[in-house]
């Protein structure tokens, strides 16, 4: 029996579209790649030598360093606020701290208790003080008849001696006279350690004065106080307690439109500050 002959098998079919696919792959590869070679020596590598001596101006990030050094201040900054939240403690907080503790380790919560400040007044002198003293020097004056001479005011707390021109000195000079020196022997006794403090005053009518020695009413009234106060130093009044001082004519006591007024504004005081009552007396 005879067999028919084998048909050969059927080829499989060629992809030709696959074929073609890959064709087209490698050739735009190989196209790109050969625009990179040829591009390559126009854009080095940022590591080349070439880059390295490139012009900052002409790169982008020439002020890159710029943004590193911001973000570093930015950081020391927000280190610096921390440790002063850390380090700054409110006394109070603390105390609240220190409180709570204590009550959770069983000891007993304290109280801190402040005393009131209370301001040290002293004491303003006794009335009767000044009328004393006023009594005991009208009493003086007029035992030795100076009472037409020396005028005796009483105020809260002093005592002023108004005493004129003519008794204590020569017109326009600063040389006390026997009858002023005498005047104030009789009075410096009188000056108990009730009197905390001796104001001399020296005090001048508005007619002006122009010699060598007194320039003005002003270098006039000075010196009379000066002079006053010295001898009330002779006197054994402690000169701690003595102060001199001389205010022309800005403070008269009448008018300067008078003869009268004039001499009466002519006068050296003596104001007796009384020492507070329960303070030590000098």
């Amino acid at each position: 029996m005879t067999l028919p002959p084998r048909r050969p098998a059927p080829h499989a079919p060629v992809d030709s579209v696959g074929d073609e696919g890959d064709s087209e792959d490698q050739d735009l590869r190989r196209q790109l790649l050969k625009d990179e070679l040829e591009a390559a020596p126009h854009f080095p590598p940022p590591w080349s030598r070439s880059a390295l001596a490139e012009p900052l101006g002409e790169r982008d990030d020439d002020h890159a360093w710029l943004l590193i050094y911001v973000d570093l201040l930015t950081l020391v900054l927000v280190l610096f606020v921390i440790l002063l939240a850390y380090t700054t403690v409110d006394a109070e907080s603390h105390l609240k701290l220190v409180d709570s503790l204590a009550v959770e380790l069983g000891y007993p919560r304290q109280e801190t208790i402040v005393p009131p400040i209370v301001e040290a007044i002293p004491p303003a002198p006794s009335p009767g003080k000044a009328e004393r003293l006023a009594r005991d020097l009208t009493e003086s004056l007029a035992e030795s008849g100076g009472l037409e001479d020396v005028e005796v005011l009483t105020t809260p707390g002093q005592v002023e001696l108004r005493m004129r021109e003519g008794i204590l000195f020569a017109s326009g000079r600063a040389e006390l006279l026997g009858e002023g020196v005498a005047l104030l022997g009789r009075l410096a006794p009188i000056f108990g350690p009730e009197v905390a403090r001796v104001t001399v005053e020296g005090h001048t009518d508005n007619v002006p004065i122009a010699t060598d020695r007194f320039p003005s009413n002003w270098e006039l009234s000075v010196a009379r106080a000066t002079v006053v106060v010295r001898q009330l130093i002779s006197e054994g009044v402690a000169p701690e307690r003595l102060q001199a001082t001389g205010f022309a004519d800005t403070q008269p006591v009448a008018d300067n439109d008078t003869p009268q007024g004039r001499a009466q504004n002519r006068r050296v005081s003596l104001v007796l500050q009384m020492a507070p009552d329960g303070l030590p007396e000098p």
